[in-house]
């Protein structure tokens, strides 16, 4: 499996080749419940959060829509009739 943070602890690996080499579901499921442990108790995720945004537009600006991340796409936009 990709490791893109390039950072190991001791055991995971273990873990991680575990539910891989799991055969039957039940093995699986107890690989997988022994690797989320090891994930929690040793901190290896990153809480994240997401800010609050306020959008602002004109009513002629058609077809602009908020999105969780709270960074708008503008390539569906346009502009209704003329200034």
């Amino acid at each position: 499996m990709r490791n893109s943070s390039k950072i190991e602890l001791p055991g995971y690996r273990e873990l991680l080749d575990a539910t891989l080499d799991a055969q039957d579901q039940p093995t699986r499921k107890a690989a997988f419940a022994k690797l989320q442990r090891f994930v929690i108790e040793q901190a290896m995720q990153l809480p994240q959060f997401i800010a609050p945004t306020i959008l602002i537009y004109n009513p002629r600006v058609q077809n602009l829509s908020d999105n969780l991340p709270g960074t708008p796409k503008f390539t569906e936009v346009w502009l209704q009739g003329s200034a």
